[in-house]
């Protein structure tokens, strides 16, 4: 359930987060290039490059984790 919609800048492009229900990841934002990644602890990541299908393919999941793990960690710097 969202509870909130928080907005702020990736690069120059406004980008909506999207909480998510896992216990690895608390949010995503996607600004039609770039992937961010908020973790449970706080920690951001920002993945350039990351097609729109990838980003869908996440938040579709049933496992977020999982999935950032096979799909994203280590394939978009």
């Amino acid at each position: 359930m969202i509870d909130t919609v928080r907005m702020s800048y990736l690069g120059q492009l406004l980008t909506v987060w999207t909480p998510v229900d896992s216990s690895v990841l608390r949010s995503v934002g996607y600004n039609g290039s770039t992937l961010a990644i908020e973790f449970q602890n706080g920690r951001v990541y920002e993945h350039p490059h990351v097609p729109y299908e990838v980003y869908h393919g996440l938040l579709s999941a049933d496992s977020k984790g999982a999935f950032y793990n096979h799909y994203i960690r280590g394939k978009y710097k």
